[in-house]
C-alpha cells in the first residue's frame, strides 16, 4: 500500500475545489468533467478527492497533519472558515484544530505532541 485518499461527498464539486485551495491552503490536483464531478486536492503528502452527490457520504472526518497546527490557525483566523474548536491539545499526543467545511464534512487539524492535555473533549 501506499497510501490512502478520502473522497468526499459533495454538492459541487467546483466550490468545494475552490474552497479547499482558496480557503484552506490546498492545490487543485485536478478536475474531471466541465462543469467537474470529480477533482481533487493535495498539500504536501495530503490529497482529498470530491465526488458530486455519488460517492462518500455528508459528515465524513478526515485526520490532515500539518507541522503546526497553531501556525495554520493563525492563518485560517483571516478567512471565512468555520473552525469548531481552536488548537487544543488531547490526552492522546495530538494538538488538533476542528473545521468544517460548506458541505459538513469536518477536518481535524493535527500536529503530534508530548505537552500535557490543555482544554475541553473533542467538539462534535
Amino acid at each position: 500500500m501506499q497510501h490512502v485518499v478520502p473522497i468526499l461527498n459533495v454538492r459541487d464539486v467546483a466550490a468545494s475545489l475552490a474552497y479547499y485551495v482558496d480557503v484552506l491552503g490546498f492545490q487543485l490536483s485536478w478536475a474531471w468533467g466541465e462543469p467537474p464531478t470529480y477533482g481533487g486536492v493535495v498539500s504536501g503528502r495530503a490529497e482529498i478527492q470530491f465526488c458530486q452527490d455519488g460517492q462518500g457520504s455528508t459528515g465524513t472526518w478526515v485526520a490532515v497533519w500539518v507541522d503546526d497546527v497553531d501556525d495554520l490557525y493563525e492563518v485560517l483566523l483571516d478567512r471565512d472558515v468555520d473552525i469548531r474548536q481552536p488548537p487544543t491539545t488531547f490526552e492522546w499526543g495530538v494538538r488538533e484544530m476542528n473545521v468544517a467545511d460548506p458541505d459538513g464534512h469536518r477536518i481535524r487539524f493535527s500536529t503530534g505532541t508530548e505537552a500535557p492535555p490543555d482544554g475541553p473533549d473533542l467538539v462534535d
